[in-house]
């Protein structure tokens, strides 16, 4: 059974931003690869990362590797970006994400 994350509030994801200075944002269609490039970042100490709805696959790699990172990187910061449609916030594959870009 996975633990939620805490919900960090805007005020602290804008300031782990400001200190990480730049935010990289990345899309996939697999969880896999999602998983594998948050470990990169994170060896990097970029911790605060957007995930770009760029496909129609995107959602669901992005809900199974939301899940993944909760677990494996839980400082990691995950956000979802791209999202043209504000009823899109509401989604089942969004509701792991840390904060949202519409």
């Amino acid at each position: 059974m996975t633990r939620p994350r805490p919900s960090l509030g805007r005020e602290e994801i804008v300031a782990r931003l400001g200190r990480q200075r730049l935010l990289p944002l990345f899309t996939c269609t697999s969880a896999d690869a999602g998983i594998e490039v948050l470990r990169a970042l994170h060896g990097a100490g970029l911790n605060v990362v957007e995930f770009t709805n760029r496909s129609s696959a995107a959602l669901d790699a992005f809900a199974s590797m939301a899940a993944r990172a909760a677990v494996e990187l839980p400082d990691v910061v995950l956000g979802a970006g791209t999202i043209l449609d504000r009823s899109e916030e509401h989604t089942s594959e969004l509701q792991s994400r840390q904060y949202l870009v519409c």
